[in-house]
């Protein structure tokens, strides 16, 4: 996520946790486990496919900007302790 924040191509794994942030050659590229011919491949496009890469990154801040931006957790937050009280009748 630190590195999508950054505009960074993300190169991962696609093992569930990383298919949940990352569409590949969308928002980063996800390569199979234990295939060092696809890692390779990633790592080419990263650098000598510029503008795709470019787009890649662009698209992964985005996301994390949309989804993971401090007003949103905090709308979350916000959203989650009003129904909470409202359980018990408190009012805010």
């Amino acid at each position: 996520m630190e590195a999508m924040a950054m505009e960074k191509v993300v190169i991962a794994t696609n093992i569930q946790g990383n298919r949940f942030l990352i569409k590949d050659k969308e928002t980063g590229l996800l390569v199979p486990i234990k295939n060092p011919r696809k890692i390779a491949a990633a790592i080419d496009l990263a650098i000598n496919n510029t503008e795709e890469a470019e787009g890649i990154a662009k698209n992964g801040r985005n996301l994390i900007e949309k989804e993971f931006s401090a007003e949103r957790a905090a709308k979350k937050y916000e959203i989650l302790y009003r129904s909470l009280l409202s359980k018990w009748s408190f009012q805010l």
